[in-house]
């Protein structure tokens, strides 16, 4: 086996990194078999304390894009320990709530229709949501958090004109909104998920390899992030990016844990402190919504990761990334009239585009953009 070493002490064993522990109680040696129990969700009510109280980069982007105006719709969830359901669009002021970014598959059993609203504002029966959204509700009342946002239950389905208005105003209502619960793992089954063994016992494990290492040790596979957040099925997703960018901070579900992302900080249940050395990753929002890039750059890098991504409907492609383009203008400062993807003020630049003709390089059949922009490629 080849053996890689730090002088920091960490070290790598195939895909396995094990990492010298000087305090035991900084890590979570064991989880519970399920993702959704109490000990995990509470690992997450405590990321939002700590989010709350310290992060100050965090403070500084709910104050950037505060809104006073709530989503035209919600779902009222109550508490755990008076639960209800049911769908408010009235006297909403300005409440906090939570968003939801899922895959919708094809087992959608309860959506908003024009003939179920006043049915839907009465109640809901939880036993006619899908298990993602029944998870996602449980989740809210595990956290305190008495409202939430869910796309096909908060937006007409069968209404063109509540469609257009509502998609109109989706940067606001992730921004705004206090936490954004990510379906991450795209599993059908819901968010919660049992564990895989190799995940729920990571050790401690003594190591005395004379010359090499000697210590206690806990192991972690070295891309979890990369492989269960930033290549997960949701975030392949087109209408994903745009959420997760927005949105203050990120609850991810994952295939074997929970992981949390926001302005400031990244962990994941085995490191609720946070990754640290070469395994932590820059928080994905801050990296890419800050001023510390030509506002055109930080452009350039949406459309390269959202061009990449996969959408149902081709000619969804330029109204997905709307809100981002919003954000980039309001927010950012970015000059210029926005054209179909491209800004006017760089338009000899952005329209020297190309494709990877090995991955992309077919135009839709019908109208999705014009030809000289990016989005008229699939």
């Amino acid at each position: 086996m080849g053996l890689i070493g730090t002088l920091e002490g960490r070290y790598l064993i195939e895909e396995w990194l094990l990492r010298l522990i000087p305090d035991v109680e900084k890590y979570q040696l064991e989880l519970g078999a399920w993702t959704g129990s109490k000990s995990s969700l509470d690992i997450a009510k405590g990321w939002m304390k700590k989010c709350d109280t310290n992060h100050q980069d965090c403070h500084s982007y709910k104050q950037q894009v505060k809104s006073d105006k709530s989503p035209s719709r919600l779902l009222s969830l109550g508490s755990v320990t008076s639960p209800h359901l049911q769908l408010c669009d009235e006297n909403l002021g300005h409440v906090e709530y939570a968003t939801l970014s899922h895959c919708w598959g094809t087992n959608m059993i309860l959506k908003l229709v024009t003939s179920n609203i006043d049915a839907m504002k009465k109640a809901i029966d939880p036993e006619d949501l899908s298990p993602t959204f029944r998870d996602a509700v449980a989740v809210c009342r595990h956290l305190g958090l008495r409202y939430l946002w869910i796309d096909s239950l908060c937006i007409i389905q069968d209404s063109a004109q509540d469609w257009q208005y509502e998609s109109s105003r989706m940067h606001s209502v992730y921004s705004n909104a206090i936490l954004n619960v990510c379906g991450t793992a795209a599993n059908p089954q819901g968010l919660f998920v049992e564990r895989k063994n190799e995940h729920v016992h990571t050790g401690p494990i003594l190591v005395d390899w004379e010359g090499v290492c000697q210590g206690v040790y806990f192991c972690m596979p070295e891309g979890v992030w990369i492989d269960e957040v930033h290549h997960s099925p949701l975030n392949e997703r087109g209408w994903v990016l745009q959420e997760r960018l927005l949105s203050q901070r990120n609850l991810h579900f994952g295939e074997n844990q929970l992981f949390w992302e926001c302005q400031q900080h990244t962990a994941c249940e085995l490191t609720p402190d946070g990754f640290e050395g070469e395994m932590r990753p820059e928080p994905y929002t801050q990296k890419v919504l800050n001023d510390t890039l030509s506002s055109y750059a930080i452009w350039d890098m949406i459309v390269n990761k959202y061009s990449n991504s996969k959408l149902t409907f081709g000619e969804d492609r330029l109204i997905a990334v709307s809100a981002l383009a919003r954000h980039c203008q309001t927010h950012l400062g970015l000059e210029g009239e926005y054209l179909a993807g491209i800004w006017s003020r760089y338009i000899p630049y952005q329209l020297l585009w190309e494709t990877d003709v090995n991955v992309h390089g077919e135009r839709q059949r019908g109208y999705q953009a014009p030809t000289w922009s990016w989005a008229s490629m699939d």
